[in-house]
């Protein structure tokens, strides 16, 4: 029996239930090995109830992915009874399948003993509304899962409530995903609330969820008495102008975010004029992304004074902004004087060279 491999990568192999099956009576006695990567291999049901049994026995492997694989309602269920008797797995990943909000329920109670997993990937499950239920069931008693990643699951305005309740009790969770569920303005606020309540979330991921105006101010009111969070995503949404400065407003009170990502917002020129303001006063931010979001020459300039004065800023993109020389030369300038900006993402086929010359001083 091999005692040296720690990490096995099986991706994409296609070994079904059979290989599942021959994998796992070999894990029961092997010792050695912590990470098993079995993502899109079509196992099923007679596949699981092979892992199901091994992990009652082994203790060693700390992770297990099964993304893109057959995992439906029996299969979790077979799934939460292995994790029940196991004691030594960190990280579990099953994105990519179907395991409902009837599988998740099944999960419950095996997710709320566990005291060893730390990562849990769930995302893309179809878990829907109800299944919120269930996970805010989990949140509310489960003190060792810090990183939970929820994306593509259709929660909607109704499930995205329901997870904001859990995120007001919970305070172990450091990392949570919630990209692109239909959230809206009623579940963005709800978490903004939440966040009043909650210090210890570090990263939130609020992307692609139709949040406008209302949503952005709800969140802002949370980031003004929150004091965790450190990396906020919001990009794909539709804040706009008004919804970007009442996050920046809040940025003059919160003195902890630290990545704050705004692409494909609709900010434009007045949006980006605020923030540039209140980003003087700053001394956190560290990375900010204004990709895709019509700032113009206007906003590139007064993003160009805030550079001369802000001493945290250490990333800042700007990609596809439609800014002209003009303003490149105003960036280019600025970049000269700034002494903290590490990375700078322009992005700007048209004046790129006029930025070179300017930034390195040579002739074009």
């Amino acid at each position: 029996v091999n005692r040296t491999l720690k990490s096995l990568i099986l991706f994409k192999n296609n070994i079904a239930d059979e290989g599942a099956q021959t994998l796992m009576r070999a894990l029961k006695i092997n010792t050695s090995i912590l990470s098993l990567d079995l993502r899109k291999n079509q196992i099923g049901l007679e596949g699981m109830r092979a892992i199901m049994e091994t992990l009652k026995l082994n203790s060693t492997l700390k992770t297990l992915e099964l993304y893109w694989n057959n995992v439906e309602l029996r299969e979790a269920q077979l799934l939460a009874e292995g994790l029940e008797m196991n004691t030594g797995m960190t990280t579990l990943g099953l994105s990519w399948n179907y395991i409902g909000y009837q599988g998740i329920e099944s999960m419950v109670e095996s997710l709320k003993l566990n005291r060893t997993l730390t990562k849990l990937n769930l995302g893309w499950n179809h878990l829907q509304n109800i299944g919120a239920v269930s996970l805010k069931n989990i949140l509310k008693h489960n003190r060792t899962i810090t990183n939970l990643n929820l994306s593509g699951n259709e929660f909607g305005v109704e499930g995205g409530a329901t997870l904001a309740e859990a995120l007001s009790i919970n305070q172990t969770l450091k990392n949570l995903n919630l990209y692109s569920n239909k959230l809206e303005n009623l579940g963005a606020r709800r978490i903004g609330i939440a966040l009043k309540w909650n210090q210890g979330i570090e990263t939130l991921n609020l992307s692609s969820n139709n949040i406008t105006l209302l949503g952005a101010e709800g969140l802002a009111t949370g980031l003004k008495q929150n004091s965790s969070l450190r990396q906020l995503y919001l990009d794909q949404n539709k804040i706009g102008p008004k919804g970007s400065i009442a996050i920046s407003d809040a940025l003059s009170l919160n003195n902890t975010l630290k990545h704050l990502s705004l692409g494909k917002n609709g900010i434009k020129h007045h949006g980006a004029t605020i923030l540039a303001r209140n980003l003087r006063q700053n001394g956190c931010l560290q990375t900010l992304i204004l990709s895709h979001n019509q700032i113009g020459d206007t906003g590139a300039i007064s993003l160009a004074e805030c550079l001369k004065h802000n001493k945290s800023l250490q990333k800042l993109d700007l990609t596809c902004n439609e800014i002209s020389s003009v303003s490149t030369k105003s960036l280019a300038e600025a970049v000269k004087i700034n002494t903290t900006l590490c990375e700078f993402n322009l992005y700007c086929k048209i004046f790129w060279r006029v930025f070179f010359c300017f930034l390195f001083c040579v002739r074009e």
